[in-house]
């Protein structure tokens, strides 16, 4: 039996991935594999802030469930990085890391993969955000 939750199939395709029809779920886990939640993926929600974007949406709604945030530490990969994202999980106490695309970079100041990658390796650039205490490098 397929699980169906509003309108939309849980059951979904995904691009390149081995097995390319199955269930997403997105997850909050400890580091050591611990599931403390997670939210069945079917297709558009308007539980979600799209002005966050989905993946900044679903964080923020993951960690409602954090009872001291202060005492946290989260890490996510780049579907879920961006800017407006760490400025929203410093407003309420999370510390965060994360990756970022460089599309979500448009307006930055941080030299592109591409002139870096002329540079001799290693070189790297990196911008502070005083006013919200966010490091991007």
């Amino acid at each position: 039996m397929i699980p169906y939750f509003g309108r939309h199939s849980c059951k979904m395709y995904m691009r390149g991935k081995p097995v390319r029809f199955g269930f997403k779920a997105w997850c909050l886990c400890s580091a050591g594999g611990y599931l403390y939640t997670f939210i069945p993926y079917a297709g558009r929600d308007d539980n979600n802030d799209y002005e966050l974007e989905l993946g900044a949406s679903l964080v923020l709604q993951l960690l409602d469930v954090v009872e001291e945030p202060d005492h946290h530490s989260v890490y996510f990969d780049n579907f879920f990085t961006s800017h407006r994202l760490l400025v929203e999980l410093t407003k309420i106490k999370f510390c965060a890391t994360g990756t970022i695309r460089e599309p979500r970079l448009i307006g930055s100041t941080l030299k592109d993969s591409k002139s870096l990658g002329k540079k001799e390796r290693g070189s790297f650039d990196f911008r502070y955000d005083k006013a919200n205490a966010i490091a991007a490098r």
